[in-house]
């Protein structure tokens, strides 16, 4: 599990993901802390870029305060190296989570230009 500092407001911050590979995109999961409460993150926006300096907005997400799993999906499967999360909203203006699982379109290639 992972945190943001104690006792200071964190929001908004973003969360910069580096797959490594161009892939296309399918979409993401973010797994909240098992409560449900203290830094769950509840809304944002979401953008890729191929390379970490033109991005690209794929949408927003809008989360229930659970610890169910969360699913972000990317319309028309955009190719990319990075996602970013810009969250505006979490439970008490902190950010934590489990995990976030990253898919690829099923069966396709990734780029590693």
């Amino acid at each position: 599990m992972w945190h943001t500092k104690y006792e200071q407001k964190s929001v908004p911050f973003s969360i910069t993901l580096d797959l490594k590979t161009i892939n296309p995109l399918d979409r993401f999961e973010y797994l909240p802390r098992m409560n449900g409460r203290n830094g769950v993150i509840l809304k944002g926006t979401v953008g890729y870029s191929a390379d970490n300096n033109k991005w690209i907005p794929a949408g927003s997400f809008n989360w229930l305060q659970d610890n169910t799993a969360k699913t972000f999906q990317f319309k028309n499967h955009p190719s990319a190296r990075f996602i970013r999360l810009s969250v505006t909203g979490a439970v008490n203006d902190y950010g934590s989570g489990r995990e976030i699982y990253v898919f690829k379109v099923p069966g396709s290639e990734s780029d590693a230009k």
